[in-house]
């Protein structure tokens, strides 16, 4: 008899709450007795359909705000051993959790080993945006998909934040290393032309996730790689490579990348050592191009990019950018009898020959100051180059002007501003000079002091 009523009790009891959330009235009543929890226009019953204007929940240091919040789901599948969700929405989630005292250090994540005794079956999940602490984490959730046990169907995910744009379909097993079998679509913003699409293979499992895919628009690429995101330091390897990529489609076809590959190695914590090759076409044939540095998520250094073309010459940059307040950069390039011509179209070989530059360049808040120095070969004999350069986006000054040649010398200062119509102010001592060194019809000699100012007419010339 005993044990009969130790039966009776929780049954009688859970006969009691089905019977009270069947109607709108029962579930406002126990919804309302819920601690910390604020139901705005509450209707329908949590036993088929529900749905509110909003609602706010506050507990544990947890805020929750859902607007428009709807669920509906079938209790009869639970006769089929089902667990059946119709429909999930909610226009806009806002959650707010307290800050934690104390980061914790990084460890290896454990995968739990999910296996239910029923079967799960999501249809219609439609969730606007999703702000956590005051940042965006998305502004479109939408899932489709079911299983049962640990073996889970995706029929379709997507997730869009701004332009960014993620849909994906597959399965994954929610046991051992939980290995997956996903085919992802991505949409990116496109820093030229009007798309930029990635298709991507994920196979593998969380634990080491493989990829394979390509990228088409804005890039036409195939990529591949390896990553294990449950790691700390997040390991990875991606390789990418291209046949033709033009950056920004202003630019010229000889500045066009041919048989791109780009390599990265190393990890998301400690950054990545990049390393690529390509070939510029030029108008003399093909430029190469080589690259190689180390890349983190505030920064790029080591920096080398080179360019060669056959046995006439080279030119190098080197440095160092930085991003993680305002962009800064130090860069040193250097020009070795380097035929820089043939990356312009349509230019012929200039009748003074640049045999050596090296210039060093520091950006910093939006302003930039240099140094170079250059020696040239002529029809007159050779020369040498001086100055130092500062400026910012709307001007630029020039000082220490020194030149030296077979031909004369030239020394001053001048400036120009580009912020609007294009004007010029510069002060040159001339000794001995004759401009027929660059320009050969207009041969002379040149001495004394040479001050010119002016402006380029919006309609015509200055």
């Amino acid at each position: 008899m005993a044990l009969a009523v130790l039966l009776l009790v929780p049954l009688l009891t859970l006969g009691a709450i089905l019977l009270v959330l069947r109607s709108d009235t029962g579930t406002a009543w126990l919804l309302d007795r819920v601690p910390g929890l604020d139901i705005t226009a509450g209707q329908g019953s949590l036993l088929a359909e529900w749905r509110a204007e909003a609602l706010h929940w506050r507990g544990y240091g947890i805020t929750l705000e859902l607007r428009e919040p709807e669920l509906a789901w079938s209790p009869s599948c639970l006769l089929h051993k089902q667990l059946c969700f119709d429909r999930l929405r909610a226009n806009h989630i806002d959650l707010a959790t307290a800050p934690a005292s104390e980061a914790a250090p990084a460890s290896p994540v454990r995968l739990p080993a999910i296996d239910i005794p029923l079967a799960l079956r999501i249809a219609d999940v439609r969730l606007g945006p999703f702000d956590l602490n005051g940042d965006r984490v998305w502004d479109r959730f939408e899932l489709d998909g079911g299983g049962s046990g640990a073996s889970w169907r995706l029929d379709r995910v997507h997730v869009r934040a701004g332009e960014i744009a993620v849909t994906a379909s597959g399965r994954v097993e929610t046991r051992n290393d939980w290995p997956l079998d996903l085919q992802v679509a991505a949409t990116l913003p496109p820093p030229s032309g009007d798309a930029w699409r990635w298709h991507l293979d994920l196979t593998g499992s969380l634990d080491a996730l493989r990829l394979n895919g390509h990228s088409e628009g804005y890039l036409d690429a195939e990529v591949n790689g390896q990553v294990a995101p449950l790691a700390p330091e997040i390991p990875a390897r991606l390789r990418l490579t291209s046949r033709h990529f033009l950056a920004v489609d202003t630019l010229p076809p000889t500045l066009a990348l041919n048989d791109l590959a780009l390599e990265a190695r190393g990890s998301v914590a400690r950054g990545f050592r990049v390393t690529g090759q390509a070939a510029l076409p030029g108008t003399r044939g093909p430029v190469a191009l080589a690259l190689s540095g180390r890349v983190d998520s505030r920064e790029a250094r080591d920096l080398t990019l080179e360019l060669s073309s056959g046995d006439t010459g080279r030119a190098t940059v080197a440095g160092r950018l930085a991003w993680s307040e305002a962009l800064t950069a130090q860069l040193q390039l250097t020009l070795d009898r380097f035929p820089w011509f043939v990356l312009v179209p349509d230019m012929a070989e200039p009748a003074v020959d640049l045999q050596h530059l090296t210039a060093q360049l520091d950006w910093r808040d939006n302003r930039y100051q240099g140094q170079l120095q250059a020696r040239t070969r002529g029809p007159l004999g050779e020369a040498s180059v001086s100055a130092t350069v500062a400026g910012d986006t709307a001007s630029v000054r020039v000082s220490e002007l020194t030149l030296a040649s077979e031909a004369g010398a030239l020394s001053g200062e001048g400036q120009a501003r580009f912020d609007g119509p294009v004007s010029w102010q510069a002060a040159l001592t001339l000794n001995g000079f004759n401009p027929g060194y660059w320009w050969p019809a207009l041969s002379a000699r040149l001495d004394g002091q040479v001050h010119t100012e002016g402006a380029l007419a919006q309609d015509g010339p200055p």
